[in-house]
């Protein structure tokens, strides 16, 4: 009888990846399976080329991230490579370089390094082979980490490209697919040392758990699932408290419960790509704005971004990359700066004129104080704080914005304006000039 069940799970393990794949993927799509040549990924694998060969059509292709961090990592690269040779799927190997300078220790190392690499990879879809069991052990993870509910929903099905089929099975339903079907795998000795937290939990801890308590890893996975329907509410919620602003309004923070400002501020920080670790961090930055005087502008730092005030908001501001001071312009059509870029287009009515910037050097420069600018012929011109004050560019931006200049003179400014003198007027010949990459 326990056979018979045990087939029946089994057989039912291709539906179940039929199913995901129907619900996300176009037929024709080109989806790559993270192979790491252990149980998981090697069923998962297996279970991709049969769907290949229904109506789902897809393109699949396997892929070996290298961490370097194994003695064994060559000889798992030619085990993952012989079993797509075997069943005719392309692959490819991919060695990444793990930087220990996170905080998070040799596993979020490699992990960072193994995300980055497979983000990088030209697919639609990159299949991981997370399951059930691995549900349970990151809800734990996070909850030991004082996690809140984001966390606490530990992983979804789809997560932009990153597609987990697997993450309702169990690793044993797993382990006897392979042995019914006659896989190979490779087992990585690291998954015993317990020095490792995950290894700690699933060695120790979860086995524990499943002897004293009915169906503990099941149970933790459905808890997962709540969490992460709890984390979905809590940001609708903080949608329509933020409403339709751009940015967060102090106003808006100052009329809401202190919980329920923190949750929107969490929000409005995670839709910014900013990772809180430490609820005290939200705290900390709305009791600096209930006590700031209405001219300040507090600032914090939170992760490595800057979480400020300026006019009544919350700006989030990202660290910014060095510029060189003058950088000559010699007729390129796109210059980098700061990260972004200027971008130079020549023709026919362009705001620059291109005969008078063709009579000196051209160049673009970083604000040194004292610059005057004069955008309007018949007015005087003005000290060009006053103009990047009243346009509203933060002091942050103002001081890493890149200043065209003919010879000495200030010909353009991004989120001003052109210099009156070098205006094209008769819509001749000129230069059109945008710069992206520092918003406001």
């Amino acid at each position: 009888m326990a056979s018979s069940r045990n087939k029946h799970s089994i057989d039912a393990l291709p539906q179940v990846v039929s199913q995901c794949l129907a619900r996300h993927l176009n037929p024709g799509q080109h989806l790559v399976v993270a192979l790491s040549g252990g149980l998981d990924s090697v069923v998962l694998t297996h279970l991709l080329d049969m769907s290949r060969r229904t109506p789902h059509a897809l393109r699949l292709s396997a892929v070996y991230i290298n961490h370097g961090l194994s003695p064994d990592a060559d000889a798992w690269r030619r085990h993952c490579e012989q079993c797509c040779a075997d069943w005719d799927i392309p692959f490819q190997s991919i060695p990444v370089q793990v930087v220990r300078d996170g905080g998070d220790g040799l596993e979020g190392a490699a992990r960072r390094a193994r995300y980055e690499a497979l983000s990088r990879i030209a697919a639609d879809w990159v299949a991981l082979a997370h399951h059930r069991d691995d549900q349970a052990e990151t809800l734990l993870l996070n909850l030991l980490r004082g996690t809140g509910p984001v966390g606490a929903g530990a992983m979804v099905e789809c997560t932009g490209k990153f597609l987990r089929p697997l993450l309702s099975v169990p690793r044993e339903q797993l382990r006897q697919y392979a042995e019914h079907h006659g896989l190979r795998w490779v087992e990585d000795g690291s998954n015993r040392d317990n020095a490792l937290r995950r290894n700690y939990l699933r060695n120790e801890i979860l086995p524990r758990l499943d002897r004293h308590f009915s169906a503990a890893s099941e149970n933790l996975a459905r808890a997962a699932t709540r969490f992460r329907v709890s984390a979905t509410l809590l940001a609708e919620l903080a949608e329509q408290d933020l409403g339709d602003e751009k940015r967060l309004p102090v106003a808006t923070l100052r009329r809401l419960s202190s919980d329920r400002a923190a949750n929107l501020l969490f929000w409005y920080l995670r839709w910014h790509g900013v990772r809180v670790r430490k609820s005290e961090e939200l705290s900390q930055f709305l009791r600096q704005l209930s006590v700031a005087a209405p001219d300040a502008e507090p600032c914090m730092m939170i992760g490595d971004v800057q979480v400020r005030r300026y006019r009544d908001a919350v700006w989030v501001v990202p660290p910014l990359s060095a510029a060189d001071s003058v950088l000559l312009w010699q007729g390129e059509g796109r210059l980098p700066w700061m990260g972004g870029e200027i971008s130079i287009r020549q023709g026919a009515g362009g705001l620059v004129s291109g005969e008078l910037i063709g009579r000196g050097q051209v160049s673009f420069r970083l604000r040194r104080g004292g610059e005057r600018f004069q955008p309007w012929a018949g007015r005087p011109s003005r000290p060009l704080k006053d103009w990047l004050r009243e346009r509203g560019i933060p002091p942050w931006i103002r001081s890493r914005l890149p200043l065209m200049y003919c010879d000495e003179e200030l010909i353009w400014v991004p989120g001003v304006g052109v210099a009156a003198k070098y205006r094209n007027i008769a819509g001749d010949s000129g230069i059109e000039l945008e710069f992206s990459g520092l918003t406001w």
